[in-house]
C-alpha cells in the first residue's frame, strides 16, 4: 500500500534513487542491499514488499510529486501539453505526442535554458534552475498516470529529452534519471527508446556516452556554416559543433542531426550542400524541422517547396533525410515553443 503524499525537507525523494544509490541507502539503514530491486518494483509497480522494509521506505522517504497545474490538448492532433508545477512554484512543460505505433514523452531537464537559441521560446526565459532527478522522473510518472486515466489503450513507448533546457548542462540528473527509467525492476523502459538532444557540449557528451554507449543522440545543428550557426546558437562560440561530431564518430555512433529550416536564413541549396559536406562519411540521419513560430519571433517557416528542394539536395549527396512535421503547434507544444 503506497503512503499518503507527505513531504519533509530532510526526507529524500523516493523517486530520486538510482539502483546503486538505493542499495547504499538500504545498507546504511541496516537492510540488505539485495532488496533494492524489490523496493524499486514496489515504488514503480506496486509490487509486494516485506512489511518491515515497506514501512521503512514509506516513512523514511518523501513520496511527494509535482502536480499538473495546467493541461492543454491539441484539437488538430491530440498532443497533450502538461504544465508541471514544482515544489518551489516554478514550472516546466512536458508533452505527450501520439503517433500510429508509438507514444512519445518529451521531457524537460531544466527550468528555462541558458543556451538562448534565437529561434526557441524556451531560451528567452534564461535558466531558472536545474531540475533534480526526481523532478525529471516525475514527468514520466505524471504522464503515465494521466494516460491510464484518460486513454488506457496508450502507454509511453519512447522518451525524448527535447523539452525545456539543455540536457547536457544537467548531466548528473540526466544520467541518474535514465538509470531509473531503464531499471529492469522498476519502470523498465528500453534504453534504445530514449533519445537525448543537445546543441553539443563535447565534454558532457563524452561522459554521457561513456556511461550509456548505446543511448540515442540528437545533435542540433541548424547551420553548417559555423559563423552562421553561432548567430543562431550562441553555444557554438563556447562549444565547437565539430568537436561533438568528432566524439560521435569516435564512438562509431549513428546519430540524428536536427536542422530547423528558417526562410531566407539557412534553407538555401548552398546551405544544404554545406550540411552534406559537414556530415560526409558519418552514420547520420538528418531530421529537417519546419520552424514553429514563437511569440515576437523574427523568423518565418521555409515553404514546403523549398523544404523539398533542400531535402532533395541532401538525398543527392547520399544523406539520409526525413522531414519532421511537429505536432501540437496549436497549443504551443511543438519544437521550440515551450515556455512558462
Amino acid at each position: 500500500m503506497k503512503p499518503a503524499i507527505k513531504s519533509e525537507k530532510h526526507q529524500p525523494s523516493v523517486y530520486a534513487f538510482t539502483p546503486t544509490q538505493l542499495r547504499s541507502y538500504l545498507l546504511a539503514h541496516n537492510f540488505k542491499p539485495m532488496h533494492a530491486g524489490h523496493v524499486l518494483a514496489f515504488i514503480y509497480r506496486n509490487a509486494p514488499l516485506p512489511h518491515r522494509l515497506q514501512q521503512f521506505i514509506v516513512n523514511a522517504c518523501s513520496w511527494e510529486l509535482p502536480f499538473i497545474a495546467q493541461l492543454k490538448v491539441s484539437d488538430s492532433d491530440g498532443t497533450v501539453k502538461m504544465q508541471v508545477e514544482l515544489a518551489d512554484k516554478l514550472a516546466v512543460e512536458t508533452v505527450i505526442i501520439f503517433e500510429k505505433h508509438r507514444t512519445t514523452l518529451c521531457v524537460s531537464s531544466q527550468v528555462g535554458c541558458a543556451q538562448r537559441c534565437s529561434f526557441c521560446q524556451t531560451g528567452r526565459m534564461g535558466l531558472k534552475r536545474q531540475l533534480q532527478t526526481h523532478e525529471i522522473v516525475a514527468q514520466y510518472l505524471l504522464a503515465r498516470d494521466w494516460l491510464r486515466i484518460h486513454n488506457h489503450q496508450r502507454t509511453i513507448t519512447n522518451i525524448v529529452f527535447m523539452g525545456m533546457g539543455e540536457p547536457l548542462d544537467n548531466l548528473d540528473a540526466l544520467v541518474d534519471a535514465i538509470a531509473i527509467l531503464t531499471d529492469a525492476h522498476g519502470l523498465q523502459l528500453p534504453l534504445r527508446k530514449i533519445a537525448v538532444s543537445s546543441v553539443g557540449n563535447p565534454d558532457a557528451l563524452r561522459k554521457l556516452l561513456g556511461i550509456y554507449p548505446n543511448l540515442n543522440i540528437a545533435i542540433s545543428i541548424h547551420a553548417a556554416d559555423l559563423a552562421k550557426r553561432a548567430k543562431l546558437i550562441p553555444a557554438e562560440k563556447k562549444w565547437s559543433l565539430r568537436a561533438s561530431l568528432a566524439i560521435l564518430q569516435q564512438h562509431g555512433r549513428n546519430f540524428l542531426a536536427q536542422y530547423t529550416l528558417l526562410a531566407g536564413v539557412n534553407d538555401s541549396i548552398d546551405d544544404a550542400k554545406a550540411l552534406a559536406e559537414l556530415l560526409e562519411g558519418m552514420e547520420v540521419k538528418v531530421n529537417l524541422i519546419i520552424y514553429n513560430p514563437i511569440r515576437n519571433g523574427r523568423f518565418t517557416p521555409t515553404s514546403i517547396q523549398d523544404v523539398q528542394r533542400f531535402q532533395d539536395c541532401l538525398f543527392k549527396q547520399n544523406i539520409r533525410t526525413m522531414v519532421r512535421f511537429s505536432k501540437g503547434s496549436d497549443i504551443s507544444a511543438a519544437c521550440g515553443q515551450l515556455f512558462v
